[in-house]
């Protein structure tokens, strides 16, 4: 096995793990890429190697694919009720699940996560992205190319403000019991646990 860092037309470093077959060929075993450091791209080509020397690293007839390794994860996590948002999350994974994970880069995940994050929102990109990363650290002892992919940030919500009209088109439709309070939080901005906790000393009706 022989591990060699290379760099790509887009300026970007890869680390890829090679060996040669029984037929002198030599085939890439692992792959990381995305490095815009070469210095960042040798310090992996060093823990590879390092894991190589221990015995550590499987070649590619030991590579389980995406797809296996997102099964045993699902199978970890067991019937709890929050399996039922993973397996959504996971399902947004199937279009690399018979990729080797030895034979995907960040690259890719990444072009994967923007994907889902114009299809189906940030968050959802998110989670894909995390439980991904988990499921591969959990059954692979190689290079796990999820580190340095990071889903496009949701945009901020704006808070829009009742206007006067709608404040007295809305009050109406209130009971009589809660209609001062809602009142009270339309004049003042008040949060309820606030209006709550008020005392009559916290109200100068003289100012």
């Amino acid at each position: 096995m022989t591990v060699v860092v290379e760099k790509r037309p887009n300026g970007t470093y890869r680390v890829r793990l090679k060996a040669k077959g029984a037929d002198g060929k030599w085939r890439v075993e692992q792959e990381a890429g995305g490095f815009t450091s070469k210095d960042d791209a040798r310090a992996e080509a060093k823990r590879l190697k390092a894991l190589v020397r221990s015995g550590k690293l499987g070649t590619r007839t030991d590579t389980p694919t995406i797809g296996k390794l997102l099964d045993s994860y699902k199978k970890f996590i067991g019937e709890r009720p929050s399996v039922k948002n993973v397996v959504a999350s996971i399902e947004h994974l199937k279009p690399i699940a018979h990729r080797e994970v030895g034979q995907i880069d960040n690259l890719e995940i990444a072009r994967l996560v923007e994907v889902i994050a114009e299809k189906s929102g940030p968050n959802a990109a998110k989670k894909a992205r995390d439980h991904l990363r988990t499921a591969i650290s959990r059954g692979f002892k190689g290079a796990n190319p999820t580190p340095g992919v990071k889903p496009p940030r949701a945009p901020k919500r704006k808070h829009r403000v009742l206007t006067a009209k709608e404040a007295r088109a809305l009050l109406p439709f209130v009971s009589d019991t809660h209609r001062d309070l809602f009142a009270m939080s339309l004049l003042t901005g008040l949060r309820p646990s606030e209006l709550a906790s008020m005392q009559t000393h916290d109200v100068d009706i003289h100012e």
